[in-house]
């Protein structure tokens, strides 16, 4: 007996879940789904090595938004920062700014009516602008995209109906062949207004 296209392609797996998709209550679904918008402001703490071994922290600024259903969710963000370097010893001057997107999923587990904790992982896409000065010579650079992955945990507080107010610590992992090798963690602070 031959085997359907419906059983065995592309196509007819796509189908199936359309179908098995639209059986799902309407109803439940929007009531269920919603949409967030966020601005975010945080610190990225990066490393400098030149002169000597030094933290540095770097502050970014931007917007999440976050689209799904109460428990899990799919999060995307964009965000810049800059910071500044200085060693005057050396005559040594940079600055950097970076641009970067991200796009991951989400898990909430709520904890109580205004509060609820979140795992978050994904895929960073970041480019990083650098001006140097060193003993009175100049040098810029431009790194192209470069894609890493993350993860995070973040805390949702709810104190009233309209308003949230969001944390989360998310660790992005700089070499994506040996993760635990440099590691930048992120902290980021977000505002919900919604009637979510």
């Amino acid at each position: 007996m031959k085997k359907s296209w419906l059983t065995t392609s592309r196509a007819g797996r796509v189908f199936w879940a359309l179908l098995l998709f639209s059986a799902l209550p309407r109803e439940s679904l929007a009531r269920d789904a919603y949409v967030n918008l966020e601005p975010i402001l945080g610190w990225e703490r990066t490393e400098a090595d030149f002169a000597a071994p030094r933290t540095l922290y770097r502050l970014i600024y931007g917007a999440r938004t976050v689209a799904g259903y109460k428990r899990i969710a799919l999060e995307g963000a964009y965000f810049r920062g800059s910071l500044e370097d200085q060693v005057p010893s050396q005559e040594y001057q940079a600055s950097e700014s970076t641009e970067a997107f991200q796009g991951g999923l989400r898990y909430s587990h709520p904890f109580l009516s205004f509060l609820s904790l979140q795992a978050r992982g994904g895929w960073e896409l970041r480019k990083i602008s650098r001006t140097q000065t060193l003993s009175g010579v100049t040098l810029a650079a431009i790194t192209p995209w470069k894609g890493r992955p993350y993860l995070g945990v973040g805390a949702t507080l709810r104190p009233f109906s309209f308003l949230a107010l969001t944390a989360h610590l998310a660790a992005v992992f700089e070499d994506p062949e040996d993760l635990l090798r440099r590691v930048s963690p992120q902290l980021s602070l977000g505002l919900v207004l919604s009637p979510f």
